[in-house]
């Protein structure tokens, strides 16, 4: 009866109350997250997607924050990059390291410096071996695209094929 007196207006009005004053328990237990469920709740690592040191020149935004994996030859070790503001990796925590351009001419050893890779201090002392001309396989993360170059840490290095070297004299 008492419905049938109200005007629609006013009905309607009424059930916006009712439910803005049950939605803030709806929403709240639904979100709530605790601890003991993140814990339980694995992430597994997604798979390093295969890519040349070009493309992921040319596309770095397709890889912002993906994990990839490329191969080159490596140059040296650098300090180019370290310390930029807006795509920072400490000096003293990183080391920067260049590849060789793979589309130069095999004359032509030219550092592809647009592609800024970084490890961590820790992990270059275990590659006291590394030397020019080694071929490496790198997984890593692209964390910037600043200047429009693309900016990666390392996660992995492997030498997968070393160099020839010059005897010590």
């Amino acid at each position: 009866m008492l419905f049938q007196t109200l005007s629609a207006r006013l009905l309607l009005s009424f059930l916006v109350l009712i439910a803005c004053a049950i939605a803030p328990n709806l929403t709240a237990s639904a979100t709530a997250v605790t601890p003991a469920k993140v814990a339980h709740t694995a992430v597994k690592p997604a798979k390093p997607v295969a890519v040349n040191l070009i493309t992921l020149l040319k596309h770095p935004d397709a890889y912002l924050h993906k994990p990839v994996q490329f191969s080159g030859t490596f140059s040296s070790f650098s300090s180019l990059g370290l310390d930029y503001k807006p795509a920072f990796r400490d000096g003293k925590e990183h080391v920067g390291l260049l590849l060789f351009r793979p589309d130069a001419l095999p004359a032509h050893k030219i550092p592809l410096a647009e592609v800024k890779i970084f490890i961590h201090r820790k992990e270059s002392e275990k590659l006291p071996d590394l030397e020019t001309n080694d071929l490496v396989t790198i997984v890593g993360t692209p964390f910037s695209t600043a200047l429009g170059d693309v900016w990666v840490d390392v996660n992995t290095l492997t030498i997968t094929q070393r160099a020839p070297r010059k005897p010590k004299d």
